[in-house]
């Protein structure tokens, strides 16, 4: 099996809600070596494709699947962004790719179970994820649907990377952080993004739904940004 049949199987499983701990937990082994060993051999991966591994994960979290494969498959993802400082797939994501990669990421992160000892990994590996869907937002944010905004900033608050701690605690962020080695950057980093968001938003309002509007609104909130057009 390729890359990209390996993905579709896991995809077509958790799509029928079938996911199978020992399948995923192979398919995705197969998958991550394939991909490394096409990294060294051509220095690019041209055999795989980020949605190859977006699939991959959002799988896994459509599936309710977590373990130590799962933990890995974070991890090597966050490393494949940063090979070679995005040249080989971090500037090949679509927004789509990254949009569900983040909602993927972010839906595992919120079942897991207090005191795992693989959590300052996967923590890791989440955060290096999301500061590349953020950067990707900020560059390009006409690119992005209105649903792929909406999951973004969903995934940003449910992990809570970037959150704002001069806000305090409150009922809406009482919740365990994706932990962090740049809080101030990652802050600094969500804030400007928020802002291009919030700016994008209001000239495409009539392009979002209700639900949407309401998920990011949320996501606002809990981070505890106030931005200059968020309230607008």
């Amino acid at each position: 099996y390729n890359p990209q049949e390996m993905a579709s199987i896991m995809w077509a499983f958790a799509k029928s809600k079938r996911g199978d701990h020992a399948l995923f937990d192979t398919a995705a082994r197969e998958l991550m070596r394939a991909t490394q060993q096409e990294l060294r051999s051509s220095g690019g991966g041209q055999g795989t494709k980020p949605q190859e591994l977006s699939n991959t994960i959002w799988a896994f979290a459509t599936a309710g699947i977590r373990g130590n494969t799962q933990v890995e498959m974070v991890k090597f993802i966050a490393d494949t962004l940063d090979e070679g400082e995005g040249q080989f797939f971090g500037l090949q994501f679509k927004p789509q790719e990254l949009s569900n990669t983040a909602w993927a990421l972010a839906t595992l992160h919120s079942k897991r179970e207090p005191g795992s000892a693989t959590e300052a990994i996967e923590d890791d590996g989440i955060v290096r994820v999301l500061r590349w869907v953020a950067r990707d937002i900020a560059r390009r944010v006409d690119s992005f649907k209105p649903q792929e905004l909406s999951n973004s900033v969903w995934a940003f608050s449910t992990v809570g990377f970037g959150y704002d701690e001069a806000c305090g605690t409150n009922s809406h962020n009482d919740y365990v952080h994706a932990a962090t080695d740049d809080p101030a950057g990652d802050k600094e980093l969500v804030y400007e993004t928020l802002e291009v968001i919030a700016e994008n938003a209001l000239s495409r309002m009539d392009k979002f739904k209700g639900q949407e509007l309401n998920n990011m609104a949320w996501g606002f909130a809990r981070l505890g940004h106030r931005t200059e057009r968020a309230g607008e």
